[in-house]
């Protein structure tokens, strides 16, 4: 029903035929707050008055051409302004394969060796990050990297730890995204942890379920390689809350964003 949905939303539209109306009464408003920042405004203040904080999320991925990654960043960079003045937008957050070629983030974590070409991208593309979180921290601000695939999510989780070790070094500004889905993720987090307070750095997180099952089965399947994800939702459901109540960590130190003696901000 989605597939043939989409398909048939996309045709509607691209034939300008009059469905624009039907769908932002139907579904763009339950999963849409506007098309653009302060078409947002009226469900954020909306949301506000109940305390609930809002993420501007401007997902877009699967463009692959250096124009689209370079509008995303702008996009970003737009919403970050934005939330400086706005209470109720304390995050940014972005879908890294928006700001780069997801293509080449699968050949740089198979080790495979990248064309001339693929380098300069690869560097813009990290320079596109980069930029985005300087801008979120000057701000004061907090930037969420969401996760993807497993077979780009090392590049991504990499970028992440190494902007926590610039910008998380007073307090949580950089939060990486765990998908506990995934069997390994719980051991990676603990690990990451570490590494990220041992450093005096602190540690903010992200802990989703997660969001490509399907996909990560079928590819699995498809390659002849373990499936990565767990064998079912009470497995992922274990792991979701020995993230947050075990593992190496007390519930007190989950406080968001106090400062203590490790340096803890996960989320």
């Amino acid at each position: 029903m989605v597939d043939v949905g989409t398909f048939l939303a996309r045709l509607a539209l691209k034939l300008r035929l009059p469905v624009k109306g039907i769908i932002k009464r139907s579904l763009f408003q339950q999963f849409c707050g506007g098309e653009s920042i302060p078409d947002c405004q009226k469900s954020i203040d909306h949301l506000e008055s109940f305390n609930i904080k809002t993420i501007l999320d401007y997902s877009v991925e699967g463009l692959e051409s250096e124009e689209s990654f370079d509008h995303t960043m702008e996009e970003a960079l737009r919403i970050a302004d934005y939330a400086r003045n706005a209470s109720g937008i304390p995050f940014c957050v972005v879908k890294l394969t928006g700001l780069g070629s997801s293509t080449i983030m699968e050949k740089v974590q198979s080790n495979q060796k990248l064309s001339k070409e693929e380098e300069v991208s690869f560097d813009s593309f990290k320079k596109r990050v980069e930029k985005i979180a300087e801008r979120v921290a000057e701000n004061r601000l907090r930037f969420m990297i969401d996760a993807e695939e497993t077979w780009i999510e090392d590049v991504i989780d990499e970028i992440a730890l190494e902007l926590m070790r610039i910008y998380n070094q007073n307090g949580p500004v950089v939060y990486i995204t765990y998908q506990l889905y995934r069997k390994d993720a719980l051991k990676k987090l603990k690990n990451d942890y570490r590494h990220i307070t041992e450093g005096g750095c602190f540690f903010a997180a992200k802990l989703v379920r997660g969001a490509y099952m399907e996909k990560e089965r079928e590819r699995a399947e498809e390659l002849g390689y373990p499936d990565p994800i767990q064998l079912s939702k009470k497995d992922t459901d274990r792991d979701y809350k020995d993230a947050i109540y075990k593992g190496h960590f007390k519930p007190s130190q989950y406080i968001f964003a106090q400062k203590m003696s490790n340096k803890t901000g996960l989320q």
